[in-house]
């Protein structure tokens, strides 16, 4: 059913066996998840509920970054930070921590349809901004293989709107 519905099976499954914090981290060997504390250690110390990997902040690393990724994911969290007023350095960053209390909130529905490929994990990420929660960013290394192995499977387009369009659903109020 596509990569949001995956991670919404997942947190389903950590909610019903009384987990209390997930990470998400991306399946293509771009994430080290001997970095998994960067996004932990926030939340542990009860300070967020939600931690946004960042390449692009201080201390944030990025290896191999193809300049077409370079300007489209920067191009995505300028377009990000501008809608929500946050100051958003890594918006597609799919390395990512956050308190499963946060899906108690009425106001983030994970089982919508149009949720089930590329967009649930911005949404998740924008509505515990617009709600108001302690949501921070962490630095952690993205590494791109020198060959196309593992490299994306995204579609260029295709994809980039299915992670944009949450954003111009959320602000229009034509979701939820």
């Amino acid at each position: 059913m596509g990569v949001g519905a995956g991670i919404r099976d997942g947190i389903e499954f950590a909610r019903e066996n009384t987990f209390s914090i997930a990470v998400v981290m991306g399946g293509d060997d771009q994430d080290n998840p001997d970095e998994m504390r960067r996004v932990l250690d926030p939340i542990a110390r009860d300070q967020f509920v939600f931690v946004q990997g960042s390449r692009y902040m201080p201390g944030g690393v990025r290896m191999n970054i193809p300049l077409f990724r370079r300007v489209t994911t920067g191009l995505f969290s300028i377009i990000l930070r501008r809608l929500v007023g946050f100051p958003v350095t890594d918006g597609t960053n799919g390395y990512r921590a956050f308190r499963l209390s946060i899906f108690d909130n009425p106001a983030i529905d994970l089982r919508q349809e149009w949720l089930n490929h590329y967009e649930l994990e911005p949404y998740i990420y924008c509505k515990a901004i617009q709600l108001g929660l302690n949501v921070t960013e962490a630095p952690v290394t993205k590494h791109y293989p020198k060959t196309h192995k593992g490299y994306t499977k995204m579609v260029p387009i295709l994809s980039w709107w299915s992670i944009l369009r949450h954003l111009i659903y959320l602000k229009l109020g034509i979701k939820r």
